[in-house]
């Protein structure tokens, strides 16, 4: 036996212990999902309960056009949280993607390629040690790609929203210049 290669009880372990890390993962992502939501809705409704107040102030300078600059700069921020407000719900929406071999292990697999309990019993039953771990490896790959879509959506949804906090600082000077 090469010296170099895991055992197949080694790799049934190590994939295990890669499975509970990446789902760990995929909590922590679920939580930074709650944390960004809660963090544009805030926003949002700091824009909306103080625009009347800030507009009342503007009109009280009368200068047209900044009031027109302000108006579209809090427009455009306001949609701009919006999007990222969708982004980030589409990282809560759970990740069901079948993995593109038949696994025994995912719940997700089992329930898109056996089509009944007794079908999946006698696969489980009749699966070889080696079956067993790309089972586990395709999950573990399957659960990495939802996790990576998951980070790359709550990046996005960031970066958008750091513009839309841009556009707010703009008006806040606006104001204090008015």
């Amino acid at each position: 036996m090469d010296q170099n290669k895991f055992t197949s009880k080694e790799q049934i372990d190590l994939l295990q212990k890669m499975i509970v890390r990446t789902d760990g993962f995929h909590n922590y992502a679920n939580t930074k999902s709650t944390i960004i939501l809660t963090f544009i809705a805030a926003i949002i409704a700091a824009i909306c309960t103080n625009i009347n107040k800030a507009l009342t102030y503007l009109e009280s300078s009368d200068i047209d056009h900044v009031i027109v600059i302000f108006k579209i700069l809090a427009f455009i921020s306001i949609v701009l949280l919006c999007i990222a407000l969708k982004i980030v719900l589409q990282t809560v929406i759970p990740f069901t993607e079948k993995s593109n071999t038949k696994n025994i292990y995912s719940f997700i697999d089992i329930s898109a390629y056996y089509n009944s309990e007794s079908n999946y019993i006698n696969s489980f039953k009749s699966e070889t040690e080696e079956e067993f771990i790309n089972s586990l490896a395709a999950l573990q790959y399957n659960l990495s790609t939802g996790l990576i879509k998951k980070y790359e959506k709550h990046k996005l949804a960031i970066e958008i929203m750091s513009y839309s906090l841009s556009l707010i600082f703009i008006d806040i000077l606006i104001m204090f210049l008015a």
